[in-house]
């Protein structure tokens, strides 16, 4: 099996802190990458986790803040179901069973 040989500049030049990452984004060239499938995602829920942290702190009396943290409590004793890492092995087992026979059959 031959090596994979990836070809870059030899020479960064000062401007660029990040190599070819300013001038030419990595994430621009890939057709299929998470980043380019969560970004919005990921900065809608950053949005509105900042608002609701700001009305909590800035804009709340104090007894609407612990009505809200006890809302928050509640929530948290409700979703004490099945642990995120229990789901993942399975998912991560299912991803294996269909790959990994991909995989042996080449």
């Amino acid at each position: 099996m031959k090596p994979t040989i990836v070809k870059s500049k030899t020479k960064v030049s000062p401007e660029q802190i990040l190599g070819e990452a300013r001038t030419d984004p990595i994430l621009s060239r890939w057709r299929s990458s998470i980043w380019k499938l969560l970004w919005k995602d990921l900065l809608v829920y950053t949005i509105l986790y900042l608002v609701i942290g700001m009305i909590y702190r800035f804009a709340l009396p104090k007894e609407y803040q612990y009505h809200l943290e006890s809302f928050i409590k509640y929530c948290h004793t409700q979703n004490a179901g099945l642990p995120l890492t229990f789901l993942l092995g399975f998912y991560v087992s299912w991803l294996w069973t269909g790959g990994g026979s991909q995989y042996c059959s080449l």
